[in-house]
């Protein structure tokens, strides 16, 4: 028995058919809403109680909105409601943005990277990580951790970061053409879906924490494709470097900001914070399609 919350989800709709391919005649159980519902618990009693493997997608991913319980909350409550011990591989899906208010950022996240969160959406899916890390200890299953970077694809969320950029971009707004010099890291939901099928079949002796990546973009140079793929000019907008040089000095301070500013006007700060400084950029560890190529081959 294979359980995948959120497999109806931009990246569980791209996994499930994967899983289905390479586990024939295994029966595959889909815990999506409205039929459940993590955070109230709802028919959470109905679920398969001993799985061999579970891959929890299901996330609140919008870091514009101030409730994120799916990601902690959700996580105790999915697991209460299961019985799982040596015979089972929990596959769980957590975020690069556990390093959002990381310093020290001329290197990349590695696996002894510490985290060092400041905005709640991070906070929640470290909190998430912390239960199941202690709960793997205590039933003896087998955990993997996959901090993801930035996921990008067709038909995301409309309220996608990369969705909001594109946005930009058909406003011909100023934000979209400013040297922005912050990296970030970036993965396609199919090479993500890829990998998470592959590492099903490989269950962990200890507890693993994977931040992953397979390319590091500029948000500049994230910009100038995706004018490229819509046809437009490019004309980059110089910002003087102490601009950047002060605004990278503040960003440790943002977090302290976040409970007296409501949070779809933090977030653009929060934003603003990632790509202006690089806290969110990783060593590369997967092989996938690169940002800037795919998007020049759609064009072609």
């Amino acid at each position: 028995m294979i359980i995948i919350t959120g497999g109806n989800g931009f990246v569980g709709s791209v996994l499930t058919p994967l899983l289905r391919k390479k586990y024939r005649g295994e029966k595959i159980f889909i815990l999506d809403k409205p039929r459940y519902d993590l955070v109230t618990g709802k028919n959470l009693d109905k679920i398969p109680k001993n799985p061999r493997l579970v891959i929890h997608l299901a996330a609140a991913t919008d870091t514009a909105k101030p409730d994120h319980r799916t990601n902690d909350l959700g996580t105790i409550n999915l697991f209460q409601h299961l019985k799982i011990g040596p015979g089972t591989h929990f596959i769980f899906t957590s975020s690069l943005a556990v390093y959002s208010g990381r310093t020290g950022c001329d290197k990349a996240i590695g696996p002894k990277t510490s985290p060092a969160v400041n905005n709640r959406y991070g906070a929640t899916k470290l909190k998430a990580e912390k239960i199941l890390v202690n709960a793997a200890k205590e039933n003896g299953f087998k955990l993997t951790i996959l901090r993801l970077p930035t996921v990008w694809g067709n038909n995301p969320r409309k309220n996608s970061f990369l969705n909001f950029l594109k946005n930009l971009v058909k406003n011909n707004s100023i934000f979209a053409r400013l040297n922005w010099p912050g990296k970030t890291a970036l993965i396609n939901v199919s090479d993500i879906a890829k990998h998470i099928s592959e590492i099903s079949k490989k269950s962990p002796k200890n507890t693993q924490i994977i931040p992953l990546a397979v390319e590091n973009m500029t948000l500049a140079a994230i910009f100038k494709t995706l004018y490229l793929q819509a046809e437009k000019d490019y004309g980059e907008i110089k910002v003087p470097k102490f601009v950047w040089s002060f605004a990278r000095f503040l960003r440790p301070f943002l977090g302290y900001f976040e409970p007296i500013l409501p949070s779809s006007f933090y977030n653009y700060f929060w934003r603003a914070s990632i790509v202006v400084d690089s806290p969110l950029w990783c060593k590369v560890n997967l092989k996938g399609r690169k940002f800037a190529n795919a998007n020049q081959r759609r064009m072609k």
